[in-house]
C-alpha cells in the first residue's frame, strides 16, 4: 500500500528508500554493511600498527594513536566478531554453533517484528 508514495515528487512523503533497482520488499544490506565494517576495521588496525611501530610515521603522519587505543579497538574488534556468531549460530569458520535459534537471535526478530509494525503504519 505504501509503494504509491515511493515515486512522488515531494521527497520527503517517500516512505520506502529506493536504490533504483527494482521494488523488494526486503534487502540483505546488512550482510554488506558489517562486511564493510570488519574490512575497515581491519584495515585501520593495520594502519595503526604501522604507524605506531616507527615513531617517524607517527610523527609524520600527526597520529595521536597509541598502543592503548590499538587495543581497546582490537577488543571491540573481537566482541564484534563473537557477537555476530552469536546472532548467526555460525562461527567464523562456518560451524554451526548450536542447532536451536539463539536467544540473541530471537530478541533482535521480535525488535524487528515491532519495528516493521511501527513503519509500515498497520498497512
Amino acid at each position: 500500500k505504501q509503494l504509491r508514495s515511493m515515486y512522488s515528487d515531494d521527497l520527503l512523503s517517500s516512505r520506502i528508500f529506493s536504490t533504483e533497482v527494482g521494488v523488494r520488499p526486503a534487502e540483505p544490506c546488512s550482510v554488506s554493511v558489517v562486511a564493510t565494517h570488519q574490512l575497515l576495521t581491519n584495515i585501520f588496525e593495520h594502519i595503526c600498527v604501522t604507524i605506531i611501530s616507527d615513531p617517524h610515521f607517527s610523527h609524520a603522519s600527526g597520529s595521536v594513536v597509541t598502543e592503548r587505543d590499538l587495543q581497546v579497538l582490537e577488543r571491540c574488534n573481537q566482541d564484534n566478531i563473537r557477537a555476530l556468531e552469536e546472532i548467526v549460530g555460525v562461527d567464523r569458520n562456518g560451524n554451526k554453533t548450536h542447532d536451536k535459534r539463539c536467544k540473541t537471535e530471537r530478541e533482535l526478530r521480535s525488535a524487528g517484528d515491532l519495528w516493521a509494525d511501527h513503519i509500515l503504519e498497520n498497512a
